[in-house]
């Protein structure tokens, strides 16, 4: 499954004269897609997560903003999305339909901190470079882990002194590694490594492509946001990459077929 189920062509949208803001969404956790189950630390505690893709059944949206974004391009409401998580360690809604509030990230980034706004656009840089590329189910498992690990890495250890180079997953306060039934976990696969490395290296060579402006006919980041449950942010509205955007991430043995697991 692909982000919002996109068709072999589609017809960019423009939301002009649409007020953003946030506004509320129903929404169900569905199953995870591509990815890796990986032991997380932070603070100095471990837990196992999934890094990678999730995929979200949006079954009502508030009318104006909400509805005009996720009913883009000729789209319905009942609508999945593969979505990335931004809160380690908080439940999904698996069991029952949740109400979360839904706006660009910038507005529901789970950060309020004075780096925030410093690391919501970090992250909106990730889709700013890669477009939908990351919600595509033809990635390999490990480049769906390197984005979803880059973005928790971008929310709990980005630090303005360090800057990019502070955006390491194997140490820090935020890391992670695989799991191999040691406490303490073993070494992340390289394959991951080198596609999070990759990632960061593309960010910081292109700064500041990452959008918040819904009106914007190359896409915006969104994101959805629950006291109670997983925080999540995703790219929309949808857009077929470039031919060539799949060959840049050649490094991150793009394989297909992917096999579906839940969290």
């Amino acid at each position: 499954m692909s982000l919002w189920k996109i068709a072999p062509a589609v017809a960019l949208m423009a939301f002009v004269g649409k007020a953003a803001g946030e506004a509320d969404v129903t929404v169900q956790f569905v199953e995870n897609q591509r990815g890796h189950t990986l032991k997380a630390w932070m603070g100095g505690i471990s837990f196992d997560t999934f890094a990678g893709q999730y995929v979200h059944n949006f079954t009502d949206a508030e009318a104006g903003f909400a509805e005009d974004i996720l009913t883009a391009n000729g789209g319905s409401i009942p609508r999945e999305i593969v979505t990335y998580c931004t809160e380690v360690g908080i439940p999904l809604a698996i069991d029952e339909e949740e109400v979360y509030k839904f706006g660009t990230f910038d507005d529901v980034v789970p950060d309020d901190s004075p780096l925030a706004a410093t690391r919501a656009q970090l992250i909106a840089d990730i889709f700013g470079v890669f477009g939908v590329l990351p919600m595509q189910s033809g990635i390999s498992d490990d480049l769906a882990a390197a984005f979803g690990l880059l973005i928790w890495e971008i929310l709990y250890d980005y630090n303005d002194v360090d800057g990019y180079a502070s955006l390491d997953i194997t140490s820090g306060t935020f890391f992670a590694r695989s799991i191999d039934g040691s406490p303490a976990g073993g070494a992340l696969d390289q394959g991951i490594i080198d596609d999070f490395n990759f990632i960061v290296a593309s960010i910081e060579a292109t700064p500041g492509l990452g959008s918040f402006d819904a009106t914007n006919p190359s896409g915006a980041t969104f994101g959805i946001t629950n006291q109670f449950r997983q925080d999540q942010v995703f790219f929309g509205p949808p857009f077929i990459p470039a031919p060539g955007a799949v060959a840049l991430l050649g490094m991150g043995g793009l394989a297909f077929g992917a096999r579906r697991r839940r969290a």
